[in-house]
C-alpha cells in the first residue's frame, strides 16, 4: 500500500463527506436558504422575492444529495484535487470507503451517540461528523488497525477542525473500536 496515496484518498473522501453534511444541513435549515438568497438580492424582502427561489434552491440541494456518489467523488477529484494524478490517489480506498456513507450513516450516528456525554452527533460540527464517518467506515470496511486509524483521524482533526476535536475524535473512536469489535 502506498501511504501517500492512502492519505490523499482520505482527504478526498473527507471532503466529500463534509460536502454531503453541508448539503444535508442546508436542506434542513430554512434560514440558510433565506440568507443565501437574500445575499443575492439585498434589497428585496423575503416575502416579495424568495418563494420560487427557495423551492429551486431546495431542489438543487436535493438533486446534489441524490446524485451518484461515484460521480460526486470523481467531480471532487477532478475539480478540487487536480494537483494529484490518479496514480497518487488510492482509488480502491475511495470506492471502499467513500461510496458507503449512505449505508453506514445511521449506524455511525448511533455508535457516536453511545459514547458521547454532553451532546449528540447531530450537534457536532460538520467536520467532526465527517471525521467520524471517515474513521468508522474505514474501520468497518478495511479493518485498519485501531492505533493507525485513530492517529490519522486525530491528525485530520488537528488540521481541519477546532481545538477540542482531536480529543473528541480520540476518545470516541477509541471507545467505538474497542467496544464494538
Amino acid at each position: 500500500m502506498n501511504i501517500m496515496a492512502r492519505i490523499n484518498a482520505r482527504k478526498i473522501v473527507l471532503s466529500y463527506f463534509y460536502q454531503r453534511n453541508f448539503f444535508l444541513y442546508s436542506f434542513q435549515q430554512e434560514n440558510i436558504i433565506s440568507d443565501v438568497l437574500f445575499a443575492n438580492d439585498i434589497f428585496a424582502s423575503e416575502k416579495e422575492q424568495y418563494g420560487e427561489e427557495k423551492e429551486a434552491f431546495n431542489q438543487q440541494i436535493q438533486k446534489t444529495l441524490n446524485q451518484n456518489a461515484y460521480e460526486l467523488l470523481d467531480y471532487i477529484i477532478v475539480n478540487f484535487f487536480d494537483q494529484w494524478s490518479k496514480d497518487t490517489i488510492d482509488m480502491d480506498y475511495i470506492f471502499s470507503v467513500g461510496l458507503k456513507i449512505n449505508h453506514y450513516h445511521e449506524e455511525i450516528k448511533s455508535a457516536v451517540n453511545r459514547y458521547v456525554d454532553s451532546f449528540e452527533y447531530e450537534k457536532m460540527s460538520m467536520m467532526n461528523q465527517a471525521l467520524f464517518a471517515l474513521g468508522y467506515i474505514e474501520w468497518k470496511e478495511l479493518r485498519t488497525e485501531k492505533e493507525i486509524l485513530i492517529n490519522e483521524m486525530i491528525e485530520l482533526a488537528k488540521r481541519y477542525d477546532e481545538t477540542g476535536s482531536p480529543k473528541l475524535i480520540n476518545a470516541v473512536m477509541h471507545k467505538i473500536i474497542s467496544q464494538e469489535t
